[in-house]
């Protein structure tokens, strides 16, 4: 997918909450469509039942000369996107570049600067989730192990109740948790934070059992954030944020 495609739907997401009622039917279009149909302003107008000023009104709020300028960035994912690509492929790459754009503009580099220091102060790490949250962990061990970290790497019930013995205030507990409803991770961090270990996770779920546990909390945007059933990888998420996460290490 183009990079002007994604700038289009990136300025009408960080206008949207100034828009009218009609510029959010028109936002709504742009935000939605997943067809190379005819976008100009008698076309769109016509299918909206909006008139051409509103367009142009609509273009300049977001940041635009006018209509033609973003008719123009819009159309060019279109055009460099393939003649050869078909719904199914247009769709997987689009939920994407959409997920991309929310995870980008939701990252809070002062937190993971904090988590940075917590880790590099401990004296070991240890690093849990489960199911689906299993290949995030093994992902995020094997790159602290690449970098000389004394990591212990909890996938499963039996692991985590293992370790919640060997909790103490030196450890650093990185959880992964993606719908906030794992009972063996809110586990192990309420006895991690009893005994006042560090404490992180990443999550794209409900936090509100989590709050007092954790010394930081990395919430992330899922598929279902951003309008789609489940078509797209959970770990994408978390893999952003661990590949800025470990180029600051």
């Amino acid at each position: 997918m183009a990079y002007y495609y994604s700038s289009v739907l990136s300025n009408i997401k960080e206008h949207y909450e100034n828009f009218t009622s009609v510029e959010e039917k028109i936002g709504d279009f742009f935000l939605y469509n997943q067809e190379k149909i005819d976008f100009s302003s008698k076309a769109v107008s016509n299918k909206l039942y909006v008139s051409k000023a509103s367009l142009s009104r609509f273009a300049q709020k977001c940041g635009y000369h006018g209509y033609k300028e973003l008719r123009y960035q819009y159309e060019a994912a279109f055009r460099n996107y393939g003649e050869t690509a078909n719904q199914n492929t247009y769709k997987i790459c689009r939920v994407y570049q959409e997920l991309l754009i929310e995870i980008c503009s939701n990252i809070d580099n002062k937190k993971l600067g904090q988590i940075l220091k917590k880790i590099k102060c401990s004296e070991r790490v240890l690093v849990c989730g489960k199911e689906s949250s299993e290949f995030s962990v093994k992902e995020t061990a094997l790159r602290f192990m690449q970098e000389g970290y004394n990591v212990v790497m909890l996938t499963g019930t039996d692991m985590i109740k293992t370790q919640i013995a060997r909790l103490d205030k030196t450890a650093m507990v990185i959880a992964f948790d993606f719908e906030g409803n794992d009972q063996d991770v809110f586990r192990l961090l309420q006895e991690a934070n009893y005994k006042k270990a560090k404490t992180v996770l990443f999550t794209g779920g409900n936090t509100g059992n989590y709050k007092n546990l954790c010394s930081e909390i990395i919430e992330f945007p899922t598929i279902d954030c951003i309008g789609y059933n489940y078509v797209g990888s959970l770990q994408i998420s978390t893999l952003v944020m661990l590949d800025i996460l470990f180029t600051e290490l």
